[in-house]
């Protein structure tokens, strides 16, 4: 702190401006590395930063799902290389660590909030489709690395996609839930039956003879009577 005592203000705020353009220009630059690179504890730094201050259990989780598409894009990039066989099933392990993490905030989620839990449910299933399918067309790739480490990573791998075949259960049970929910609610919107009553003229007019007609004339009761 004692090197910018005798700066000029002009001059310290110049370097407080560089030190911020390197600070964002370091964080730019990270976003695009992959595990093994120098700046990569970096990106990952970041994330444990963003998670921490994040409190709602609904932005919670989709940072968790963010997390975790970072993670298999960096496995997908690493398994093209050759020399990165240790990284990768590093990456993979990352990768499960952070559906478990997906699967406790979604539980979390559910039991805050249904409604929004259901809604993000339907984001985490489209990810889980194309996690599921990089993990399972990776085997073909793991042809260049060492059969111990290629054992290993495999193993990795079938752990990785017990943990998505999890989060998927999860994803499943929200939505039967809200397929329920919403044949329960059509059911209390329908409108009840209405049951007709006819009116007293309507009901002797539903009669096949009127009662009057029925009763004999003054004519004919005398006749009678005779």
């Amino acid at each position: 702190a004692g090197c910018f005592l005798g700066m000029q203000p002009t001059t310290l705020t110049s370097v407080i401006l560089v030190s911020s353009i390197t600070t964002v220009g370091v964080i730019s630059a990270s976003q695009g590395t992959l595990p093994g690179d120098f700046l990569y504890p970096v990106k990952t730094a970041i994330e444990k930063t963003q998670l921490t201050f994040t409190s709602s259990p609904e932005s919670r989780t989709k940072l968790s799902v963010k997390f975790a598409t970072q993670r298999i894009d960096e496995f997908t990039q690493l398994i093209e290389q050759p020399n990165k066989g240790e990284d990768i099933g590093k990456t993979v392990k990352k990768f499960t660590q952070e559906m478990v993490t997906v699967q406790q905030n979604m539980n979390t989620l559910k039991e805050k909030n249904m409604q929004k839990a259901t809604e993000v449910a339907k984001i985490v299933k489209a990810q889980t489709t194309i996690y599921k399918e990089a993990l399972t067309n990776s085997a073909d790739k793991l042809g260049y690395v060492l059969p111990e480490e290629r054992e290993e990573i495999t193993a990795d791998i079938n752990q990785a996609l017990e943990e998505v075949n999890r989060t998927n259960e999860i994803t499943d049970e929200l939505a039967g839930e809200e397929n329920n929910q919403t044949i329960i609610e059509g059911e209390q919107n329908q409108a009840p039956e209405e049951i007709m009553t006819p009116t007293p003229q309507e009901k002797v007019e539903s009669g096949s003879i009127p009662f009057e007609d029925i009763q004999p004339s003054t004519n004919e009761a005398e006749i009678k009577v005779e």
